[in-house]
């Protein structure tokens, strides 16, 4: 079983009034590779 080296419980992110994550769970286990790409900026 691999070892969790990092992991997310219910975040939540916002700027202002417009919420970006909304109580996200994620765990990466020790020897995976793990990408988290988006835009950047801010929406019109």
């Amino acid at each position: 079983m691999s070892q969790v080296v990092i992991q997310f419980k219910n975040v939540v992110k916002a700027f202002g009034k417009q919420t970006i994550l909304d109580r996200v769970n994620m765990t990466i286990n020790s020897g995976k590779t793990t990408v988290i790409a988006g835009p950047s900026g801010q929406a019109g």
